[in-house]
């Protein structure tokens, strides 16, 4: 049976987390590196995914972040997480958030800039999750596959976010599922290494191709994170 304290541990926890996810495109990129390696250490384990080339800057930098604490016991990184993120935002604890599955958003590759409304683009608004501003903006003729300098477009970063809501917008609008990064990347390598398993089964069943390889010969079940997402990746390829 477990113990007052860790019934406490747990409900904090998850309601830290539930606060991250809702408020990440508003935290520091530092501070979400450093939450999502904890993250990935309390509810996936120690880091025993290959390290990612030098050149895979995004997905080395979250390797690293999770690698870091390896050795930390669930419940310690649990506690460090609660604590990291009381230390940059106490107001945490008075949040009001919706109960149910709670997921932590992957950190972006770095902190953005604060863009009036008026100045967004496509990208923009798949990364703030606003699926009505992305259907309204491709219905006036921007193109759902549009991409960033770094080859991101708004389905990889709508993946990236765990956005399932504009993932499915972004799909049903023509999205292209296999496009690739500057890393050979495609959303799927993306949903894969994030764990985001929901994700992963939308873009599956869209026709994303499970073997598509990046730059370091990698498919989406090589950077999977998790035996969840690695098991309806391994059933797609059957």
């Amino acid at each position: 049976m477990a113990s007052h304290v860790d019934v406490e541990l747990e409900a904090s926890f998850e309601a830290a987390t539930k606060f991250v996810q809702a408020t990440a495109g508003e935290l520091d990129s530092k501070l979400l590196l450093q939450l999502y390696g904890l993250f990935k250490r309390a509810t996936a384990g120690p880091c025993t995914t290959a390290q990612p080339s030098w050149f895979q800057a995004t997905a080395k930098q979250k390797w690293d972040a999770w690698n870091k604490v390896t050795d930390l016991p669930e419940a310690e990184a649990k506690l460090r997480y609660i604590q990291l993120l009381t230390s940059a935002h106490p107001e945490w604890r008075d949040s009001d958030l919706p109960s149910g599955w709670v997921s932590v958003s992957c950190p972006v590759a770095e902190e953005e800039e604060q863009l009036a409304d008026k100045d967004k683009t496509l990208l923009d608004w798949a990364k703030e999750g606003r699926a009505d501003l992305v259907r309204k903006l491709v219905a006036n003729g921007h193109d759902p596959n549009q991409w960033d300098d770094t080859g991101m477009t708004a389905l990889h970063w709508a993946t990236d976010r765990g956005n399932l809501e504009v993932v499915k917008c972004l799909l049903s609008l023509g999205a292209e599922f296999d496009f690739k990064d500057a890393d050979g990347q495609t959303a799927l390598h993306y949903a894969a290494s994030c764990g985001h398993v929901e994700v992963v089964d939308a873009l599956l069943k869209a026709g994303a191709d499970p073997a598509a390889k990046d730059n370091e010969g990698d498919t989406p079940v090589d950077v999977a994170c998790g035996p969840d997402v690695a098991q309806v990746l391994t059933m797609y390829r059957m």
